[in-house]
């Protein structure tokens, strides 16, 4: 009996430690299961990615209308649906009403050559009488052509005078302005070249293929030396422009990489972009990606600051050192909407909800953006408190369903992270939902990278955010740089250094409208 008892218990030890060695093995198969979904949809979204298919970042919108109508009608008030709606549907008929219709009138500005055909001299003839026909009258039709750029040779000749007496000396015409003094490139030349490779994103090698075929043979090397000298003369504005930046009542920034030629190998540095306001955008080169680029190029700064949720912008934000209140963090609606973009590979129907609520959001600032400024941000926080209350309860009861660590956890998890900045839209109208105002500005340094590969120096990148500061503003203002950097690059040397201010794309185009209105 003793010994049936032994054997019963040492079978129920052995039982127990199966059961405990299977516990452990349906523990390790369930995360070896998580890690297999986490890899599969890793793969997923690089063979995406190379692909090109999610940079896009398009969601099919009647996919989004189907999932979000499910919870619509629960978490955003009727009334206010229906007048986000009704607005909507006004804006929209609004812009169509507005739309041109037909062929676009060519610009007034362009030289005409008229080519006049007339009809054979036979038939000017009346085959009815015989007489000579009259000219009653034309008809004009009008075609776009090309003639390729031209060159001029601009002599400047100083003219002398002198007295018979021999006693009055000589006097001559005083020496124009000139970029580069003894150069051989004039302003419009030294314009053509800045822009060609900073706007139009052309190789120096490209462009001395191009003036080549013009019958002008000028050497890539002769032209970096020109886009050095032009950066040196522009750089007192580029600075003017950043000490304006410190008096903004927003600043977007965003940063990229560009490679940089050292020794034969390539090393990363990277560029920031700084957009204040409507007024100016300022590029800053640093040879590493560091919280310090941004946080000294701020110092000082007390506005709002707008980027994405990188831990390098966390100093910018919160108490400075002096015990002052710091710059004030926006978030970035477009960053978190495409977390749930990634997320659809894992979870669709909690992403599309997600979409639908950011789109909901961006219909309330579309809708708002048409009213007067005086009523923006009481209509805008009217309008968006209700779907953000109802987003943020949406987000706090999916959080205790999704799977650790999977996309859709990721992507609730960052809005929940970030939504003290995410919602400080709501407190004032002129601040943006997104950041895309930084990433737009950043879209020139990539385009470019992918033509010019590399910058030679760190010094010849620095020169580089000094163009792309003046071309940048020039765009935000719609400033022809050509016509810019012609007027200024002659003017620069001379132009008083207390305001060179003056001499921003923002303040040259109100001055030259100035001078047209007077």
């Amino acid at each position: 009996m003793e010994e049936l008892r032994t054997r019963v218990a040492k079978l129920e030890a052995e039982l127990d430690s199966s059961r405990a060695e299977l516990k452990r093995a349906q523990h390790e198969r369930d995360e070896y299961q998580k890690l297999y979904v986490l890899v599969t949809l890793e793969l997923e979204r690089v063979k995406r990615h190379l692909r090109a298919q999610n940079k896009s970042e398009r969601v099919d919108a009647a996919q989004v209308q189907l999932a979000f109508a499910e919870v619509a009608n629960l978490v955003v008030p009727t009334v206010i649906a229906e007048q986000i709606a009704r607005d909507e549907n006004a804006e929209r008929e609004k812009a169509k009403a507005a739309r041109p219709h037909g062929r676009n009138r060519l610009p007034d500005h362009l030289v005409v050559e008229r080519v006049e055909i007339e009809p054979p001299e036979s038939l000017r003839t009346c085959a009815c009488c015989g007489n000579a026909m009259k000219r009653i009258g034309e008809e004009i039709g009008e075609k776009l052509d090309y003639r390729p750029g031209s060159f001029v040779r601009v002599q400047t000749a100083r003219i002398k005078y002198a007295c018979a007496c021999d006693q009055g000396g000589v006097v001559i015409g005083e020496v124009p302005d000139a970029p580069v003094e003894k150069g051989l490139a004039g302003p419009g030349l030294l314009a053509h070249v800045a822009i060609s490779k900073y706007q139009d994103h052309l190789p120096l090698y490209r462009l001395e293929d191009m003036l080549a075929r013009e019958g002008v043979d000028i050497a890539r090397s002769t032209m970096g030396d020109w886009v050095e000298q032009v950066a040196e003369l522009l750089s007192p504005i580029a600075n003017a422009m950043s000490r304006a930046m410190l008096s903004a009542h927003r600043i977007h920034t965003d940063d990229t990489g560009i490679p940089i030629l050292q020794k034969g190998k390539t090393k990363k540095g990277h560029v920031w972009v700084y957009v204040a306001d409507d007024d100016h955008i300022v590029f800053r080169y640093t040879p590493r990606r560091r919280g310090d680029g941004p946080r000294e190029f701020l110092q000082g700064y007390r506005g709002y600051v707008q980027a994405d949720a990188a831990n390098l912008y966390d100093r910018l934000f919160g108490e400075t050192s002096e015990g002052a209140s710091g710059a004030k963090e926006v978030g970035c609606w477009a960053h978190a909407r495409r977390y749930f973009v990634e997320a659809q590979l894992s979870d669709s129907a909690r992403a599309l909800v997600a979409l639908g609520f950011v789109k909901e959001l961006y219909k309330i600032d579309h809708v708002v953006s048409a009213m007067p400024e005086h009523v923006r941000t009481d209509e805008r926080a009217r309008l968006a408190v209700p779907v953000l209350d109802a987003f943020k309860t949406w987000l706090d009861a999916q959080a205790l369903l999704v799977l650790p660590k999977a996309p859709i956890s990721e992507a609730i998890g960052y809005v929940r992270n970030q939504w003290p900045a995410l919602t400080r839209f709501v407190d004032d109208a002129r601040l943006k939902l997104d950041n895309n105002t930084a990433e737009r500005a950043l879209r020139r340094v990539a385009i470019g990278r992918k033509n010019w590969l590399f910058a030679g120096t760190d010094k010849a990148a620095e020169r580089s955010c000094v163009i792309y500061s003046l071309l940048a503003s020039c765009r935000m203002h719609n400033v022809n740089p050509f016509d810019y950097l012609r007027d200024v690059l002659p003017r620069i040397s001379s132009h008083p250094v207390a305001d060179v201010l003056a001499l921003t794309p923002k303040h040259w185009k109100q001055r030259a409208q100035n001078l047209d209105a007077s």
